[in-house]
């Protein structure tokens, strides 16, 4: 299984996270610890505590590597998902989005007062080229954060 490269502010974040579990530096956290951390029932932490289970289940300590692939495989996960949505637009998979993907979006979920004047005004905010969403555009949007 492939998982994806991680930055080294990412890498960084990763460390961090692990050492405010580590907190007597033992370089290991305990996997209850994680467990109970990511009880909120949010989808994310669903996914992560799914393949905590189906990788470490039998563990009760996972190291800074495992928590590194525990952490990028959920990114991995997230943007498999985003890719399919993606796809789901892009439909003739010419590898972007364009005005009349987003009005056959919007007509299939039953969203029909847009004009296309608004709908090429979304596809302008999001698209770095103009004219059309690429997979990149549709990442960057998909993972920023709308609230701090």
């Amino acid at each position: 299984m492939t998982f994806r490269s991680i930055t080294s502010a990412e890498e960084d974040e990763i460390r961090h996270a692990f050492q405010l579990f580590d907190a007597e530096n033992t370089g290991r956290i305990a996997a209850n610890d994680i467990q109970e951390a990511l009880e909120d029932g949010s989808v994310r932490a669903s996914a992560i505590l799914g393949r905590m289970n189906d990788r470490f289940k039998n563990q009760d300590f996972l190291s800074l590597e495992e928590f590194t692939e525990l952490l990028t495989y959920r990114q991995n996960s997230e943007l498999d998902d985003i890719h399919r949505i993606f796809q789901l637009f892009d439909v003739d998979k010419k590898g972007c989005i364009e005005i009349r993907d987003l009005k056959r979006v919007t007509n299939d979920l039953g969203e029909n007062s847009m004009t296309d004047m608004e709908l090429q005004e979304m596809i302008d905010r999001a698209s770095s080229r103009g004219g059309r969403v690429s997979l990149e555009d549709f990442t960057s949007i998909m993972n920023r954060k709308l609230w701090t």
